[in-house]
């Protein structure tokens, strides 16, 4: 098989960050012999990589590997990247944040699907950020529910917990899960359909509603179905 469910990990080797802006660095996956069975895309060995939920199509993307050492790095440096095992994806400190860009992902235990088949890699057609429309509203601003808690942070947590309402924003994620998965398999847009992405929208704020309380985002024409 070629592909794995990968652990997330910054770039150890700061302050330097050496890993490029916008690549990646696979530990276990840069030996001639293995690196040879991942695609060459505009000359650099490239994967597929996202995390769960994956419900937008830009929330996959095509990123090129590491495979030899950066000009900058040390001997040192490099040799400990290579010694380690299998089983993480180290991302860039520079640039833009790649895991931010994958389902908004972290790296606090995050796990990230990579895939390097040929025959699926070269005919994935990734869709960059600026390319998809906006999931929340149109201002950048914070959200209200995104503001810091305050000092009654607790015991609003525990209110809202017993109140009940918890319980029936979660029997919401499986509904709006299956709303957005009809509508995508149905339609020859897939996931770009308009109510496919306002489903999973809310499939996403359902998750977050369902620890947090905030509120989740439906246009009135799918709510009525």
């Amino acid at each position: 098989r070629k592909e794995a469910w990968i652990v997330g990990a910054a770039d150890p080797t700061f302050p330097t960050s050496v890993v490029p802006a916008g690549h990646i660095f696979v530990s276990g996956l840069i030996s001639e012999d293995v690196a040879e069975c991942v695609p060459m895309i505009d000359g650099r060995r490239t994967v597929f990589l996202t995390r769960s939920p994956c419900t937008f199509p830009e929330d996959g993307l095509l990123l090129p590997l590491v495979t030899s050492k950066p000009p900058s790095m040390s001997e040192q440096d490099w040799q400990a990247l290579t010694a380690r095992h299998f089983g993480e994806v180290l991302f860039s400190n520079r640039g833009n944040s790649i895991p931010q860009a994958i389902s908004d992902g972290d790296l606090d235990g995050d796990l990230y699907y990579m895939c390097w088949d040929e025959s699926i890699v070269r005919h994935i057609k990734p869709v960059s950020s600026a390319e998809a429309p906006r999931r929340d509203g149109s201002s950048k601003e914070p959200s209200k529910e995104r503001e810091p808690l305050g000092s009654r942070w607790f015991a609003e947590a525990r209110q809202y917990m017993i109140s009940g309402k918890s319980a029936i924003f979660k029997q919401w994620i499986g509904k709006l899960y299956k709303a957005g998965q009809k509508v995508s398999d149905n339609s020859e847009l897939g996931l770009h359909h308009p109510d496919a992405r306002a489903y999973f929208k809310a499939y996403c704020q359902a998750i977050d509603a369902s620890k947090h309380g905030n509120s989740i985002d439906l246009p009135q024409h799918l709510r009525q179905k």
